[in-house]
């Protein structure tokens, strides 16, 4: 690009060049005091030297200006079209449809909704001219601590369903595997199937009393007859009284 600065006070091997005058400035005696000794110049031992090398930084300047006025987008304000500013948004990562932020559901196993949800929020961003890269962020923080939520209330939930299993142990103490085969005669009575039977199981530990009503359903059921032997049929009174005495906590069955 540019020659060896030299001291030769602009010669070279003793000939005289264009542009010189001599001296130990050379060339730049035809400059100000100030550009003299300014060291950028005295880089150059020619004039020619000096004046490529500038022509060489106002071609590189106006590629830079080219460059950069490729990249430049204009932000829109109040006198810009509609179709300016769907312009600006789409050099931002603006999609042409929902489907363009190519984002696939990420919920908690097990969550419902999470389609309906990823659609509801892709429509939304795309409404309001989000781009790609910061919905993806927006929808990874959210289904982050969406998962954080949901499995402390999964472990919650647990935890409360061991305490419910192990209250009702002691309730029942040693009766308790012969009562839990009398609510299970009593759901299959109502329909329930064996392979339905753990999840409705739960159900019941989670609400006590829904477990004493099939308890009873189960105990009274006896050849598809709803409430036999001690009440006899129609004895309303018995029955109530049987249920208050055996159930003093539940008045649902037997107010």
């Amino acid at each position: 690009m540019g020659d060896a600065p030299s001291n030769s006070g602009g010669t070279e091997g003793g000939t005289p060049q264009a542009g010189d005058t001599g001296g130990d400035l050379g060339w730049r005696a035809q400059l100000s005091p100030e550009l003299q000794k300014d060291e950028y110049f005295g880089q150059f031992k020619k004039l020619d030297a000096s004046a490529r090398r500038h022509k060489e930084l106002v071609t590189e300047n106006d590629e830079l200006k080219k460059k950069l006025e490729v990249r430049t987008v204009k932000i829109p304000d109040e006198q810009s079209t509609d179709d300016e500013k769907d312009e600006f948004y789409r050099k931002l990562g603006w999609p042409e449809k929902p489907e363009g932020y190519e984002i696939e559901p990420s919920f908690p196993a097990g969550y419902e909704g999470a389609q309906e949800f990823l659609t509801g929020f892709l429509n939304f961003c795309h409404e309001n001219k989000v781009p790609k890269n910061i919905a993806k962020s927006l929808y990874g923080w959210y289904t982050a601590g969406l998962k954080e939520t949901v499995d402390a209330q999964l472990q919650a939930d647990q935890n409360s369903l061991r305490e419910s299993i192990e209250s009702r142990r002691n309730k029942w103490g040693e009766k308790h595997d012969v009562n839990m085969e009398i609510v299970r005669r009593g759901l299959k009575k109502f329909g329930v199937e064996d392979k339905d039977m753990p999840e409705f199981e739960k159900i019941m530990f989670r609400n006590p009393s829904l477990l004493d009503v099939v308890f009873f359903a189960g105990d009274q059921l006896r050849e598809d007859n709803l409430i036999e032997g001690t009440f006899g049929e129609g004895n309303e009174e018995s029955r109530k009284e049987y249920l208050k005495k055996s159930y003093p906590n539940s008045p649902e069955l037997w107010s």
